[in-house]
C-alpha cells in the first residue's frame, strides 16, 4: 500500500524528538527488576470499523525500574516528585516507579465528507500532550498520580497526524479541519488508586477509583479488573486515549519468565467537563464552543478487554475499548459509540 509521508513527518516528529532527547538515560540502565521499559501505543477505531469521536492517537512512553523508596526512582526526564510526596505512601512493603509520555490523538464528527461546521456532532479536535506520573505499589495494591501539560487546537498539529493515517489506512479523508476547536495549554491532574479483591492461582480481581481535574478531562470513574492466565505479579497495564486516565507500570517480573494472559476491565465514569465534547474551555470564542447542540451524558460505561504476552526484554498488548453512548442523540448517525482499539508494545534496556 502506498501513501504520502509527508504528513507523517509532522505527526512523529515530536515522538521521534522524545525518543532522542532520553535515549541517553537508557544506556546505563540497572535496577532489581531489570531496567527501563519504553511503550510505543497505537490507538485507532478503525479496528473496530468505526471511524468518529476518537479516532487516532500515537503515544510514546518511558517507565523506570522499581525503586524502594520515591527519592530514589530514576531513569526519566519526569519532573513533580515534590507533588507526588504528597499523595503517595511511604514504608516498607511499597515499590515506587516514575513514568514519562509524550502523545498526540485526534477526534473527528462522523461526517468526514463535510466542509462545513458539524454542531449537532462532535467537533474536531487536535491534543499534543506531555505527561508524567508516579506510582506506590505491592502485589496487592497500587497508589497514583499524574500531570499533564499540553496543547489543543491546530499547532498540535492533529491535521497532519489524522490525513497520514487516513491515507496509510486508505479511508476517506477529512474535510473538515478548519472548524477544529482553538489554541489552548491544556493542565490536568490525576489521582487513581487499585487494590486486589481476590486472587487464586492465575486469577485476580482488582477495584481502581481515579480522579481527573483540569480542562482536558474532569472526572471522577471506578472500575473492576480481571486477570486470567499466567500471570505476573502487580497490576496489568490498561491503555486508553490520551489524557483519560493515569499511565502506569504496575508490574513485578521475574527475569526468564514468559506471562501470557486476558483482561477485562468494567469501568463507570462521571464527567463534569470533557474537553473533546464540551469545546474550548479557556477560549470562548470558537465557534463550535459557543453554538454546539450537543446533549452529553453525564455517565459513560465502558468494557475495556485485553490480550498480553510479556517476555522479559519485551511485550506486546492488544486492547478493545467497548463503550455506551458518550453523548445523547447521536442515534442518527450510523456508530454513536466511541469505541477503538489499541495496539502497544514495549522493549526494555
Amino acid at each position: 500500500m502506498r501513501w504520502s509521508c509527508a504528513g507523517a513527518h509532522v505527526c512523529l516528529a515530536p515522538f521521534v524528538l522524545g525518543l532522542l532527547l532520553c535515549l541517553p538515560t537508557t544506556i546505563a540502565a540497572h535496577s532489581e527488576d531489570g531496567a527501563r521499559r519504553w511503550r510505543f501505543a497505537f490507538a485507532n477505531d478503525a479496528f473496530l470499523r468505526s471511524d468518529n469521536q476518537f479516532s487516532n492517537g500515537l503515544t510514546l512512553q518511558l517507565h523506570s525500574p522499581r525503586a524502594s523508596h520515591l527519592s530514589a526512582t530514576r531513569g526519566t526526564p519526569a519532573f513533580g516528585k515534590a507533588l507526588a510526596r504528597l499523595v503517595l505512601p511511604t514504608g516498607r512493603g511499597w515499590m515506587y516507579r516514575e513514568g514519562w509520555g509524550l502523545a498526540q490523538g485526534v477526534q473527528n464528527p462522523d461526517d468526514l465528507e463535510r466542509t462545513s461546521i458539524q454542531l449537532d456532532d462532535v467537533p474536531y479536535v487536535g491534543m499534543l500532550a506531555w505527561t508524567n506520573s508516579f506510582i506506590a505499589f505491592n502485589d496487592s495494591e497500587m497508589i497514583g498520580l499524574q500531570t499533564l501539560v499540553g496543547w489543543v487546537g491546530p499547532l498540535s498539529f492533529g491535521e497532519d497526524m489524522q490525513r497520514a493515517a487516513h491515507r496509510m489506512l486508505a479511508v476517506t479523508p477529512p474535510s473538515g479541519w478548519e472548524h477544529q476547536l482553538g489554541n489552548e495549554p491544556l493542565l490536568n491532574v490525576y489521582v487513581m488508586r487499585k487494590l486486589k479483591l481476590w486472587r487464586v492461582p492465575g486469577a485476580d480481581i482488582s477495584f481502581s477509583s481515579d480522579a481527573a481535574l483540569g480542562n482536558v478531562y474532569t472526572q471522577v470513574q471506578t472500575a473492576l479488573e480481571w486477570r486470567l492466565g499466567r500471570l505476573p505479579r502487580g497490576f496489568a497495564p490498561q491503555l486508553a486515549a490520551v489524557g483519560r486516565s493515569v499511565e502506569h507500570d504496575g508490574r513485578m517480573r521475574w527475569s526468564g519468565r514468559t506471562y501470557a494472559y486476558a483482561t477485562v476491565a468494567l469501568r463507570g465514569s462521571a464527567f463534569m467537563f470533557v474537553m473533546p465534547r464540551d469545546g474550548n474551555l479557556l477560549r470562548r470564542g470558537n465557534r463550535w464552543t459557543r453554538e454546539n447542540t450537543l446533549d452529553p451524558a453525564l455517565l459513560v460505561g465502558q468494557a475495556v478487554l485485553g490480550a498480553h504476552l510479556e517476555r522479559r526484554a519485551w511485550s506486546v498488548h492488544a486492547h478493545v475499548v467497548l463503550a455506551t453512548d458518550a453523548v445523547r442523540g447521536l442515534g442518527r448517525i450510523k456508530d454513536p459509540r466511541n469505541e477503538f482499539g489499541v495496539i502497544s508494545v514495549e522493549w526494555q534496556f
